[in-house]
């Protein structure tokens, strides 16, 4: 009995001992299962050794690459990773057809492995990653075939990675030729007819220093060309994006012989632009910045005029006066002033008249296509606002369809943005039926885009509309 008594608390210590043994070896084992089965969910992007055993890899299993080119900061990548790489159909069809790669962009937060840098280095030389997302896809023998960047939704996605496995898709280069010139030019050879050419394309690939040393290339070039060789297509849109001065001995290429100039550029009104931009600077901006406006201060448009008036004709005097006004307005936040100067100068000089001052505090290395829509959008938006005039809402109707056929070919954000405001503007109008048919479509682009927060702003722009309540 007293062995027994001994040995039963024994027993029941060790009972305890293995349950609580069992239960630990189950948990781990649960832990264990449920680690794997969250790597096996979603896309399973593999560890990046070295660039070149990941095509060797490649080549061996006859498998595709895709690698996302990513940031630490950037929202639309999160998106990816939170709402598209973890979709069944995704992973299913990305994990049977490509070896996947993540390549890290910046330093930022935790430091990327020196495989990481080395890849993501050559990835920027190869294929100028300007913005992020941004997704490569190979072939098993390593070469590019496809390159796309962006949210894209599970349909775009997908498709995307059909495209890429397709026989016969290629990818066509839009640098190709820029980075042969750019190796050969850092080999000491320099291709003045494409000078300007490589300037412009730094300019998108932010390559400062490369510029730097173009551009002093090329203006040590031109200063030694005989003046009729100037008369060049790439040397007049270069020489007549650097002039500031009519007193620059260039100007005399652009005016008064305007046409001279427009017709070897191929490009209406482009001396014009020149001109504007120069009588800008000499005569109306110093005015606007030297008005003192906490003393009631105002400018004094026909002293102004006068002066324009002594060195050029009546049209390009009215044209700078408009867009002076139109920049004073804004400025001090006269916003029926504005609009109402806005769509004179629009309707009366052009699209291209927005530039002068480029309105709505557009910042200068905006591309001119981009600006003037951005410009364009800005004001109709101003518009819904902030006034009921019909014949003003009726102009940025006019001008905003232009503005959303043209966004069509930029990305999908700024595509249901300016149809938005369309929608909005119809909807002010008095035109409800037209109004919702453009909303919905907003909306539905919005929905397979992924951009929640502007879905929801849509759809209870919808419902308001409906109700025949204001959403201004």
């Amino acid at each position: 009995m007293t062995g027994l008594r001994i040995l039963r608390p024994v027993m029941q210590t060790l009972n305890h001992y293995y349950m609580k043994r069992t239960l630990c070896i189950l948990l781990l084992l649960q832990a264990t299962t449920t680690h794997a089965q969250k790597q096996q969910s979603g896309i399973q992007f593999q560890e990046l050794v070295s660039s070149k055993i990941l095509f060797e890899k490649a080549r061996a299993e006859g498998k595709y690459v895709f690698v996302d080119c990513f940031t630490t900061w950037c929202i639309p990548c999160k998106k990816m990773d939170k709402e598209i790489y973890t979709n069944d159909s995704v992973a299913a069809f990305f994990n049977n057809q490509f070896i996947n790669i993540k390549v890290q962009m910046d330093s930022v937060g935790e430091k990327p492995s020196t495989a990481n840098d080395q890849f993501a280095a050559d990835l920027n030389e190869a294929y100028k990653i300007l913005s992020y997302p941004t997704y490569l896809f190979f072939s098993p023998q390593g070469k590019i075939v496809k390159k796309e960047s962006g949210y894209q939704n599970v349909s775009a996605f997908l498709s995307l990675g059909r495209e890429a496995v397709t026989p016969g898709t290629t990818y066509n280069d839009p640098y190709k030729e820029y980075n042969a010139l750019a190796r050969a030019y850092r080999g000491g050879v320099k291709d003045y007819a494409k000078m300007f050419y490589m300037i412009q394309c730094t300019k998108s690939t932010r390559e400062q220093s490369l510029m730097d040393s173009l551009e002093k290339d090329y203006k040590q070039y031109l200063a030694n060309l005989p003046r009729q060789y100037l008369f060049d297509s790439s040397h007049l849109q270069y020489i007549g994006s650097i002039i500031s001065s009519s007193n620059d001995p260039y100007f005399s290429l652009f005016y008064p012989n305007t046409r001279k100039a427009d017709k070897i550029v191929g490009r209406k009104n482009f001396s014009r632009s020149i001109i504007d931009r120069v009588i800008r600077k000499e005569f109306t901006q110093p005015v606007l910045k030297s008005v003192d406006t906490a003393k009631g201060g105002k400018p004094n448009w026909d002293s102004i005029q006068a002066a324009i008036l002594k060195s050029y004709p009546r049209n390009y005097a009215s044209r700078a006066i408009l867009a002076a006004k139109t920049r004073w307005y804004e400025y001090i936040n006269d916003t029926a002033a504005y609009l109402q100067s806005f769509i004179r100068l629009q309707s009366k000089h052009g699209n291209v008249s927005l530039l002068i001052y480029r309105l709505g505090y557009i910042l200068p290395d905006e591309p001119a296509g981009t600006a003037i829509d951005l410009i364009l959008n800005g004001a109709a938006w101003m518009m819904f606002n902030y006034t009921s005039d019909k014949k003003q809402i009726k102009a940025a109707l006019g001008w905003m369809k232009g503005v959303i056929e043209r966004s069509k070919n930029v990305n999908p954000f700024w595509h249901h943005l300016t149809i938005d405001t369309y929608a909005c503007l119809l909807y002010k109008s008095g035109q409800k039926k037209e109004a919702i048919t453009w909303q919905i479509k907003a909306l539905e682009l919005a929905q397979q885009n992924g951009d929640k927060d502007s879905a929801k702003d849509y759809q209870k722009k919808i419902n308001s509309i409906q109700n025949g309540q204001p959403t201004w």
